[in-house]
């Protein structure tokens, strides 16, 4: 959300202190969240989605590759590691056990991944 505001703040006043920092945060939140095993975020849908909106505000904005390869990565682990293939749903764990030993997939873990 941080990254979202400094790239708003930067798009609202032409502040370059803005955008530094918005492509700073954008760096660290690779370090910080993405799981190298898997190339995916390491929270689940809830907040994954919320960094992939990020990556592709900024990546408008920068036009740095890295940010639309994360977040194609993160999608690509998504629909093959967590999407049931039997019914086409989303797991809410995105732990990698899979398949999920969930009965049912709730909305909250459907809804970030559309």
């Amino acid at each position: 959300l941080m990254l979202r505001a400094n790239l708003g703040l930067y798009q609202a006043t032409k502040d370059a202190a803005y955008l530094v920092e918005a492509k700073r945060l954008g760096q660290a939140s690779v370090k910080e969240f993405v799981r190298p095993e898997t190339g995916a975020f390491r929270d689940e849908a809830n907040f994954s989605h919320l960094l992939v909106e990020a990556f592709l505000e900024l990546y408008d904005v920068t036009k740095e590759p890295y940010l639309l390869e994360h977040a194609q990565r993160n999608a690509d682990f998504a629909y093959n590691k967590v999407r049931d293939p039997k019914d086409g749903g989303y797991f809410t764990s995105w732990n990698g056990q899979f398949p999920s030993k969930e009965e049912r997939k709730l909305l909250m873990a459907n809804a970030p991944v559309a």
